[in-house]
């Protein structure tokens, strides 16, 4: 049976990362990535990366204190995996992508797709930093450390 959330119930679960949310997200939002990706010169293993990015990111922005939604969970989630899609089409020279969602619902968000290179980069730099061997993680971190007193 399938169930429906409120964008706070949504939301909520996402900052308590309850499984049933989870589900409902995969549920509710996986296929719409699928259809958005593939009509747009994607694959769908493309989709689904699309799509776990846009988690990722949820749960990041979520958790932020001082985060609010500004229309609908759906809009917000949309708008998200519509961004990530259309910088990887860029960089892959894929022909230009169309927006197929109604304008009226799209989310505004200036600085979204700096938000959206910041995470992506943010996981590449924890892989990188998890192959690194014990004595390249320890000078790294001392490095990070420094910085930071230099900043202040």
């Amino acid at each position: 049976m399938k169930r429906d959330y409120s964008d706070e119930q949504v939301i909520n679960g996402i900052k308590t990362r309850d499984n049933l949310v989870l589900k409902y997200l995969l549920d509710e939002y996986l296929e719409k990535v699928i259809k958005y990706v593939t009509r747009n010169n994607g694959t769908k293993q493309e989709a689904e990366d699309v799509f776990q990015e846009t988690i990722e990111i949820l749960f990041h922005e979520v958790r932020k204190t001082d985060f609010s939604l500004k229309k609908t969970f759906d809009a917000y989630f949309t708008v998200i995996y519509q961004n990530i899609w259309i910088q990887e089409a860029k960089t892959k020279n894929k022909q230009k992508t169309t927006n197929t969602f109604p304008e009226t619902l799209v989310y505004e968000e200036t600085d979204l797709q700096d938000e959206i290179k910041q995470e992506k980069l943010r996981i590449l730099a924890k892989e990188e930093y998890t192959k690194l061997d014990k004595e390249s993680k320890n000078l790294l971190d001392l490095f990070i450390i420094k910085k930071r007193q230099w900043q202040k």
